[in-house]
């Protein structure tokens, strides 16, 4: 089996049955589901999930589906911002 995670994306459901969204604090730490779901980062054309951390939402995880480039992302591609340097 392969899996794609820009084909498997899915905006709708976290965790799928290919993959989970989240974020851990440590190496070895324990796993979090990112709960937010929606369209962020600045743009109404990128599906996403992500955390609230103060109001910045990130980090967090999207897939470009705006038809053309957004902030360096192709259409289609994903991007991930890992959140704030702690």
């Amino acid at each position: 089996m392969v899996w794609d995670v820009t084909a498997d994306f899915d905006a709708n459901n976290n965790p799928t049955s290919e993959w989970s969204y989240g974020w851990k604090n440590t190496v070895g730490g324990a796993f979090t589901l990112y709960t937010l779901q929606g369209n962020s980062f600045e743009s109404a054309v990128n599906n996403n999930w992500r955390v609230n951390n103060g109001g910045r939402e990130i980090p967090g995880i999207a897939k470009n589906e705006s038809g053309g480039v957004y902030d360096g992302v192709p259409d289609g591609w994903m991007t991930i911002h890992p959140g704030p340097d702690l």
